[in-house]
């Protein structure tokens, strides 16, 4: 088996569960963010939401390189 930029079969696996919390924490902030009626706390979990897709990109990305198929 050829490993990607270096990752052990270990490594790939903890790639792949970060990736299901991640997916997780994207689909919990979205819900919230659609109840939330403060603008500021609007802002701050649509941040955390940005911020988690990018998370979910670069892993799947990872995960999509290494040949794996996700859990």
């Amino acid at each position: 088996m050829v490993q990607q930029q270096g990752l052990t079969p270990r490594e790939i696996l903890y790639a792949q569960d970060q990736l299901s919390k991640e997916q997780l924490c994207l689909k919990k902030c979205s819900f919230y963010s659609n109840q939330i009626q403060d603008p500021q706390l609007k802002g701050s979990v649509q941040r955390m939401m940005a911020s988690c897709e990018r998370h979910v990109n670069a892993l799947s990305g990872l995960v999509g390189q290494s040949g794996q198929t996700q859990m």
